[in-house]
């Protein structure tokens, strides 16, 4: 390991963990707080980015003094042991809480499922499921005593000596690393990365039928409000009734929600990048790993991007809140449009109460829309201040 690489590491490591700490900071500043999904997704996904980021900030630090071709080796085999843990543990919790925040999406824009029915029947899974996987990668190398100082500085499950299983060298620790790394890390990484790309693909069919779908509902529309239709309707007026601002028609009701998926959609393909942007450099890792020529560059890059996803994910998580800053003060800066937004973050939207209080009064309003058919309407549809009443003791 070079010297450039291990201060590398030093320098990309701290600035994701001030990153996901700021995630955390603006999480539990908020109005919402740890209420809603979407924060406590966040809020995971930023731990085991911390988690994962502390080990690797170390370098080569914890590796057992004397090691031979480390940079720098301060530590014994306990420190080695509990970066290797950090490292191992993140190394695949980090992802699959991401996967765990596609499949939120995807619950709640291609099948519509309440929040509700996403905290008691889904949330618990995607959570265990990061915290699972992350401990078993963990702890068998632990146990087995396979995590050692590794090629690129830091400890994590290797053979010891260095590549002694590929040489007529014995091994003294790790004998089985290589295997260990195959089955809790690469294959559960392979299978993240194509079941994020299946739940992508599925997120963007979804809103594109709901663009076609939209775009059939307008063409109806504008027949129905064609002059003709118009004069037709003068001559047989409907029986006029009270309709109260809170009471959505069916294609405001549709346009609302095509509204909110499209935002949601735009969401997932911002953190898709910043996935991508983390991972990339580790899949072509993968792929040109017996490309001798190719070594030190994928080396670089994996140091540089990879211990870089909590930044990433920290521009992501912010951007709705700097679009909104930005909209009330358009004087200022990008700058200080970024400092005020995460002083002053609230939370996406006014968190999911304010999606309750859609849900509710869209189903009220199906409610009057089928009193409508009665002759006292008039005395049957809920007024604005009843609705808000309800709600205040429901939220």
């Amino acid at each position: 390991m070079s010297d450039s690489n291990g201060i590398i590491l030093m320098v990309t490591g701290p600035i994701s963990i001030v990153s996901s700490a700021m995630i955390i900071c603006m999480i539990l500043r908020s109005h919402a707080k740890l209420s809603i999904c979407y924060h406590r997704l966040m809020f995971g996904m930023s731990i085991t980015d911390i988690i994962l980021s502390s080990g690797l900030s170390f370098s080569s630090l914890p590796a057992p003094i004397g090691t031979p071709g480390e940079w720098k080796t301060l530590g014994t085999r306990s420190t080695c042991n509990a970066q290797g843990f950090f490292i191992m543990f993140g190394m695949i919790a980090a992802p699959t809480y991401f996967l765990s925040l596609q499949i939120y999406y995807f619950c709640m824009i291609k099948y519509q499922t309440s929040t509700q029915t996403v905290r008691k029947n889904v949330e618990p899974y995607l959570h265990i499921a990061p915290i699972l996987v992350g401990l078993i990668a963990a702890i068998v190398p632990l146990v087995t005593n396979s995590i050692n100082p590794g090629s690129r500085g830091y400890c994590w499950a290797q053979d010891f000596p260095l590549h002694c299983t590929n040489q007529d060298i014995e091994c003294i620790r790790g004998e089985t690393a290589a295997t260990q790394r195959v089955l809790l890390l690469f294959l559960p990484f392979l299978a993240n990365v194509i079941t994020v790309g299946i739940m992508m693909w599925k997120i963007y069919a979804a809103v594109r039928e709901q663009d076609r779908k939209n775009a059939s509902h307008n063409f109806q529309s504008s027949i129905r409000r064609s002059p003709r239709n118009n004069r037709a309707q003068e001559d047989n007026p409907p029986v006029a009734r009270r309709r109260t601002s809170l009471i959505m028609s069916e294609e405001e009701l549709r346009n609302t929600q095509y509204e909110k998926s499209r935002k949601a959609r735009k969401r997932v393909l911002q953190y898709f990048i910043a996935y991508f942007l983390t991972y990339f450099s580790l899949v072509m890792d993968l792929i040109l790993h017996n490309v001798e020529s190719t070594d030190n560059l994928c080396e670089i890059l994996i140091m540089i991007f990879y211990p870089l996803g909590g930044f990433f994910n920290l521009i992501v998580f912010v951007i709705p809140a700097v679009h909104k800053v930005r909209e009330r003060n358009a004087d200022l800066c990008l700058y200080q449009a970024l400092v005020l937004s995460i002083v002053s973050y609230a939370g996406p939207s006014n968190g999911e109460a304010q999606t309750l209080r859609q849900g509710r009064r869209a189903s009220i309003a199906a409610r009057a829309r089928a009193l409508a058919n009665s002759s006292n309407i008039e005395d049957r549809v809920m007024t604005d201040s009843h609705i808000d009443r309800n709600e205040s003791n429901q939220v």
